[in-house]
Protein backbone atom coordinates (compact mmCIF):
# COMPACT_ATOMS: atom_id res chain seq x y z
CA UNK A 1 0.00 0.00 0.00
CA UNK A 2 2.71 2.51 0.87
CA UNK A 3 4.85 1.52 -2.13
CA UNK A 4 2.82 3.68 -4.52
CA UNK A 5 2.92 6.66 -2.20
CA UNK A 6 6.66 6.31 -1.64
CA UNK A 7 7.36 6.49 -5.35
CA UNK A 8 5.06 9.49 -5.71
CA UNK A 9 6.78 11.30 -2.84
CA UNK A 10 10.20 10.62 -4.35
CA UNK A 11 9.08 11.91 -7.73
CA UNK A 12 7.49 15.04 -6.24
CA UNK A 13 10.39 15.95 -3.93
CA UNK A 14 13.38 15.15 -6.14
CA UNK A 15 12.87 18.21 -8.36
CA UNK A 16 12.66 20.85 -5.60
CA UNK A 17 15.50 19.26 -3.62
CA UNK A 18 17.68 19.29 -6.73
CA UNK A 19 16.84 22.94 -7.42
CA UNK A 20 17.54 23.95 -3.83
CA UNK A 21 20.89 22.17 -3.80
CA UNK A 22 21.94 23.78 -7.09
CA UNK A 23 20.94 27.19 -5.74
CA UNK A 24 22.90 26.58 -2.51
CA UNK A 25 26.03 25.65 -4.47
CA UNK A 26 25.70 28.74 -6.67
CA UNK A 27 25.31 30.99 -3.62
CA UNK A 28 28.33 29.37 -1.99
CA UNK A 29 30.53 29.83 -5.05
CA UNK A 30 29.46 33.46 -5.49
CA UNK A 31 30.14 34.21 -1.81
CA UNK A 32 33.58 32.58 -2.07
CA UNK A 33 34.51 34.56 -5.18
CA UNK A 34 33.21 37.80 -3.64
CA UNK A 35 35.28 37.19 -0.52
CA UNK A 36 38.38 36.55 -2.62
CA UNK A 37 37.86 39.82 -4.51
CA UNK A 38 37.39 41.78 -1.28
CA UNK A 39 40.53 40.26 0.24
CA UNK A 40 42.55 41.06 -2.91
CA UNK A 41 41.07 44.54 -3.40
CA UNK A 42 44.25 46.50 -2.48
CA UNK A 43 46.25 44.58 -5.09
CA UNK A 44 43.51 45.04 -7.69
CA UNK A 45 43.42 48.79 -6.96
CA UNK A 46 47.19 49.09 -7.39
CA UNK A 47 47.00 47.19 -10.67
CA UNK A 48 44.26 49.45 -12.02
CA UNK A 49 46.15 52.55 -10.87
CA UNK A 50 49.27 51.34 -12.68
CA UNK A 51 47.37 51.51 -15.98
CA UNK A 52 47.79 55.29 -15.94
CA UNK A 53 51.56 54.89 -16.48
CA UNK A 54 51.49 51.91 -18.85
CA UNK A 55 51.32 51.75 -22.63
CA UNK A 56 47.55 51.76 -22.23
CA UNK A 57 47.65 55.19 -20.57
CA UNK A 58 46.06 57.12 -23.48
CA UNK A 59 43.14 54.73 -23.62
CA UNK A 60 42.86 54.63 -19.83
CA UNK A 61 42.85 58.44 -19.50
CA UNK A 62 40.39 58.82 -22.37
CA UNK A 63 38.01 56.29 -20.91
CA UNK A 64 38.37 57.20 -17.22
CA UNK A 65 39.73 60.73 -16.83
CA UNK A 66 41.60 61.52 -13.60
CA UNK A 67 39.58 63.07 -10.82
Amino acid sequence: MLQGYTNAVVILTSGPISAISVFAVQVGVSMLLSFMIVVDLPTISKGVASLSTSRLAPFYRGRWPPK
